[in-house]
């Protein structure tokens, strides 16, 4: 029990520092412009929006639509390009579902940081995520191009 109380503790502390700074970019539903998107399970997953905060020592690029959320979070320590292991302390991600959250599972996927910048950060990410030990997600081919300040 204790286990799993850490992880989704981790979660939601990064998810309260960084909702004290978080620019939103606006997008059509479905827009290949969109500054993220991916293929969840599978299928073509598009936000509605975009957007980005600074907050606790991290950089948070996130999307949403209706009802699910993708979530990339990079640690300041991260100051160059390169290929990063996802939950390994420099790099988180999670996926959510309505009230539903799914966390990274540690080294279950990479971040490739192609610009990274003051102004822009660009990339490739995949990774899964559980929510329980039967209920996990699998995101692959996920792009994500910010604008960020």
């Amino acid at each position: 029990m204790k286990k799993q109380l850490v992880p989704l503790a981790m979660v939601l502390i990064v998810f309260a520092l960084s909702e004290t700074s978080c620019k939103h970019t606006t997008s059509p539903n479905s827009n290949s412009n969109a500054p993220i998107s991916a293929a969840v399970n599978g299928q073509t997953w598009s936000p509605i929006f975009g957007g980005f905060g600074h907050s606790g020592g991290l950089l948070r690029l996130y999307g949403a639509n209706d009802s699910t959320e993708i979530d990339l979070q990079f640690s300041y320590l991260v100051t160059d390009t390169g290929v990063y292991v996802v939950d390994d302390s420099l790099i988180g991600a999670s996926y959510s579902l309505r009230q539903k959250d799914y966390t990274a599972v540690p080294r279950s996927g990479i971040l490739h940081l192609t610009t990274y910048t003051s102004s822009r950060a660009a990339g490739t990410f995949n990774f899964t995520a559980k929510a329980s030990a039967n209920d996990s997600v699998v995101v692959t081919n996920g792009k994500f191009n910010f604008a960020i300040q």
